[in-house]
């Protein structure tokens, strides 16, 4: 389950390859999904897709630059499978600016890898299975909800632990560039 993110009116290069599925051998059906990789990756404004663990961090981050930055844009919608979204091309590059510039101005970021995190309440291991609860309280009051954090951090019994929300540093950036030509977005 996830987002999928489609441009409104993408600067498009070439035209997205089409199969006739119905008669396609396999090998044509390689050469197909060859073909839709690379015009995704000429044409990155076309299409943006993140699963749900991965789009609830960008999210909270657009929220984030939204209210700082004031930017102006109802995200009430952006957690649903609504068509909500933005409507032009200059709202996306503000919004892509304003998040370009947050991942290019945190020295965390730069300093300790390739993840945020994003503390909203539930915790994991190193191995990916949640905390009890006991431990997942005690870390909650320690840090305030909607926390953004770039490593795992250390409990009191030594256990290395993180928010179980996170995205790669890359799939944002990958957003952004998808922000920067697709004209206006809606998120399916």
């Amino acid at each position: 389950m996830g987002m999928d993110i489609y441009g409104r009116n993408p600067q498009l290069k070439s035209n997205a390859p089409e199969i006739d599925w119905t008669s396609a051998n396999e090998e044509e059906q390689k050469a197909y999904f060859e073909h839709m990789n690379e015009f995704e990756k000429d044409n990155p404004g076309r299409y943006f897709r993140a699963n749900l663990w991965s789009w609830r961090p960008i999210h909270m981050l657009i929220e984030h630059v939204n209210q700082f930055y004031n930017l102006g844009i109802d995200t009430s919608e952006y957690g649903t499978n609504s068509g909500a979204g933005l409507e032009t091309q200059e709202e996306c590059d503000d919004l892509a600016n304003t998040l370009e510039y947050i991942l290019q101005s945190d020295e965390n970021m730069e300093d300790e890898g390739d993840r945020v995190y994003l503390h909203l309440g539930m915790w994991v291991n190193e191995d990916g299975n949640f905390l009890r609860d006991e431990v997942s309280e005690a870390l909650n009051s320690e840090y305030e909800m909607g926390t953004i954090m770039y490593t795992p951090v250390v409990t009191d019994k030594g256990e290395i632990v993180k928010p179980a929300w996170s995205t790669s540093k890359e799939h944002l950036e990958d957003f952004i560039k998808f922000l920067r030509h697709c004209g206006g977005f809606e998120i399916w």
